[in-house]
């Protein structure tokens, strides 16, 4: 039923990109999140979890037939790793940052939504933002294409949170700031 359509859409996710799987962590640290501040365990969770490890276990079977490895030869390719990655990568987020409206334009809100309390949702948000900009860092940023296309994906969820984040600091004055 609907407890599993998540876990399919996660697994999807799996499937087609490389940095997927972040995103089942990031869902499951949400949702522990979401268990500690209400007190209790949702225990449907588990069969979703049970359904998506069946099914990124067959397609990671078939990927080993098919390619002898994990990763097919074109995610070693673009990558290369090592610490160089790493380095190009925080480069890259770096001057995404710096080219978006500074490090201010991201962290001020952050700051001041995470002093007006962080929302299940915000908290989620924040960890899809943040798991894309690990990967990004991982990987080496992108030495193909302008425009910062790995960060095309979260830029709504950060005007989102940069929304939230101004509304907050409006709000701690007493005031709502749409009047």
């Amino acid at each position: 039923g609907r407890v599993y359509l998540p876990y399919f859409f996660l697994a999807l996710m799996f499937i087609t990109r490389p940095e997927g799987f972040l995103f089942f962590f990031a869902a499951l640290a949400a949702e522990a999140y979401r268990a500690l501040v209400n007190g209790k365990f949702n225990r449907e969770m588990l069969r979703g979890i049970a359904f998506y490890i069946l099914l990124t276990a067959v397609f990671m079977a078939f990927r080993v037939a098919y390619y002898g490895d994990i990763l097919p030869n074109t995610y070693y390719a673009k990558t290369g790793g090592g610490l160089g990655a790493i380095r190009d990568g925080l480069r890259y987020l770096t001057v995404f940052i710096r080219n978006s409206g500074g490090f201010a334009f991201f962290i001020v809100p952050a700051l001041l939504l995470a002093l007006g309390g962080i929302p299940g949702y915000a908290f989620f948000i924040f960890l899809i933002i943040f798991t894309q900009a690990f990967f990004v860092v991982y990987a080496g940023g992108d030495r193909i294409m302008p425009f910062f296309r790995f960060f095309v994906p979260v830029i709504p969820l950060i005007f989102f949170i940069l929304q939230k984040g101004y509304e907050t600091a409006l709000m701690q004055g007493g005031r709502s700031p749409w009047k």
